[in-house]
């Protein structure tokens, strides 16, 4: 009787905890479930050494441009953000009968890769300006190539400014890829996760609109 007592004691105190947990967590449940998935891949699998935190207070707006060498990037820079990060991401994968799903899932941000989408612009800007987390690969697809980065776009900047926000720049080493989207799933790798310091635009931001009567 004494070790039923013991364990269910100990099972209540778990579950308390999990709920304490939770309520404190910026997820929700289920966004924690993935969160927990995305955990044991990144720490797992592919040994990733990443900062426990962004050096951007939560709650306050950012824009964050990452290189890309991988097509899970994304979960790397996850585990540093402690919050949702609005991804965007070329329309035909967020269209893909398999990826789709699991993008819209994580709110990702779908975006043609031809010519500007001011659609998808429009939705970073307004995002960034509640206090959210936009992330971005300027290089515009995965570098496969033996340079650093490829060429950049501007669209990080654009938003940064239109949401009067600061761009956080990170680093990611030794993101597994192999041609295909799921490669990476089927690799061991050691990753290494960097952030820069926060670039202030400030002194560039346009004027504050003013709300017409």
């Amino acid at each position: 009787m004494a070790a039923w007592l013991f364990f269910g004691a100990l099972a209540l105190a778990l579950l308390f905890w999990l709920v304490a947990a939770l309520r404190a967590s910026p997820y929700t449940v289920v966004q924690s479930l993935a969160f927990f998935v995305d955990f044991l891949l990144t720490r797992l699998l592919w040994s990733a050494d990443a900062p426990a935190c962004l050096p951007i207070p939560a709650g306050q707006g950012v824009v964050i441009v990452s290189n890309h060498r991988s097509s899970v990037d994304p979960f790397f820079v996850q585990l540093s953000a402690r919050r949702p990060v609005h991804w965007m991401v070329a329309d035909e994968y967020c269209r893909h009968p398999f990826f789709g799903p699991f993008l819209r899932f994580t709110q990702s941000i779908p975006t043609r890769r031809g010519g500007a989408d001011m659609a998808s612009t429009k939705l970073a800007i307004r995002l960034v300006r509640e206090g959210g987390a936009v992330g971005m690969f300027p290089e515009g697809r995965i570098n496969m190539t033996d340079a650093p980065m490829l060429p950049v776009r501007p669209g990080a900047v654009l938003v940064a400014l239109r949401a009067r926000a600061v761009i956080l720049p990170c680093w990611i080493e030794g993101s597994p890829y192999d041609r295909v989207p799921w490669s990476p799933f089927f690799m061991a790798a050691q990753v290494r996760v960097r952030f820069g310091h926060p670039i202030d635009l400030s002194d560039h931001f346009p004027p504050c609109e003013i709300a017409k009567p």
